[in-house]
């Protein structure tokens, strides 16, 4: 995955920081420190797998079911929220468009917890490529 340096999608550079700052505020968490900055998170929510990546939208697939049960292969899943920011904890928070730019549909609050999986961080360098 290549991984950018910090932004918030469809935002001026100069104005980022304070953007991120009110978001954070509203998620009721700390601004993290720039290395600490979450690019994008896999977690679990009802059954299902998905990953939130900063300035795309949420996507996910289903679980295989548990056992005893006929398998049934991943299916994919897709909502139209886009990731603005993701904030680091317990929980971990996920803010997007959602209402802030419309009601897109999405299936998530804005913002939403999520509990952690698999992170990317932003590079806060040149770009840098992360497995």
């Amino acid at each position: 995955m290549n991984v950018p340096s910090f932004f918030i999608p469809d935002i001026e550079p100069g104005n980022a920081e304070e953007v991120y700052a009110d978001f954070a505020g509203w998620c009721g968490v700390p601004v993290p420190a720039l290395a600490e900055r979450v690019y994008s998170i896999t977690f679990g929510h009802e059954g299902e797998e998905w990953t939130a990546t900063v300035g795309h939208t949420l996507v996910g697939r289903t679980l295989p079911l548990g056992r005893g049960k006929k398998y049934q292969p991943p299916q994919p899943r897709h909502d139209p929220a886009t990731v603005l920011a993701i904030f680091p904890g317990s929980p971990w928070y996920v803010v997007t468009d959602h209402i802030l730019r419309g009601d897109v549909g999405s299936r998530f609050a804005n913002p939403f917890m999520c509990g952690r999986g698999d992170v990317a961080r932003f590079a806060h360098g040149p770009e840098q490529v992360t497995r």
